[in-house]
């Protein structure tokens, strides 16, 4: 029995449509799922290396500003200006309030040494008098140091430089919910060794 003719065209165009199928959208498909699977690797290794790049960037910017601020500790160390005035401080008994106003010009001349970066100093003398400018002198002017933790890491040799957080150094120089870190070490005479104070630079996490 024969077939009508529209039948066998409709045959015809069924297994055309059907090799169309598989040998055109079929691999479209796969070939693009594939494309579309490489580009996301792609897009997310960039994006990866990106991040990676930004890191160290950041890393080698906040290495640079800590080496800055150490160096700005060794200013003050070496500074002969405050180790004459921690040394008349110490030695004297009245400890007039005038000199204290001394130490304001000292504290404030290496203010330019570091490029935006904001940061306050305290200078603690043997008596735990502080002097400088951080934000809340005015509202202790006095600190015990022996009670740090860190206080015995400073002691270890005559040039030792600590970093550290401390909740109650955050009171003197800083606003509750605004932490600083700090950069701490002792001052000595340097023709004596003898100590003079304690030298508290205070960086805000910003």
């Amino acid at each position: 029995m024969d077939h009508h003719p529209f039948q066998k065209i409709t045959h015809i165009q069924t297994k055309l449509m059907l090799i169309f199928f598989c040998t055109i959208v079929i691999p479209l498909i796969f070939f693009g799922s594939f494309l579309l699977s490489q580009q996301i690797i792609t897009t997310e290794n960039e994006a990866s290396s990106s991040a990676q790049r930004e890191l160290i960037q950041m890393a080698e910017k906040m290495s640079l500003e800590f080496s800055q601020i150490q160096s700005i500790s060794n200013l003050f160390y070496l500074d002969s200006d405050l180790s004459s005035f921690l040394g008349d401080y110490n030695n004297s008994e009245r400890k007039a309030a005038k000199n204290i106003h001394d130490i304001d010009h000292i504290v404030t001349k290496y203010n330019s040494g570091v490029n935006n970066v904001y940061f306050q100093v305290a200078i603690v003398a043997l008596d735990g008098k502080v002097m400088g400018n951080p934000m809340f002198l005015n509202k202790t002017p006095i600190i015990q140091l022996s009670e740090m933790p860190w206080f015995a890491s400073i002691r270890k040799t005559q040039t030792n430089i600590i970093w550290t957080k401390d909740s109650k150094l955050d009171t003197l120089f800083s606003s509750p919910g605004y932490p600083y870190v700090y950069v701490v070490r002792d001052l000595h005479n340097l023709s004596t060794g003898e100590r003079l104070g304690t030298l508290i630079i205070g960086i805000s996490e910003n």
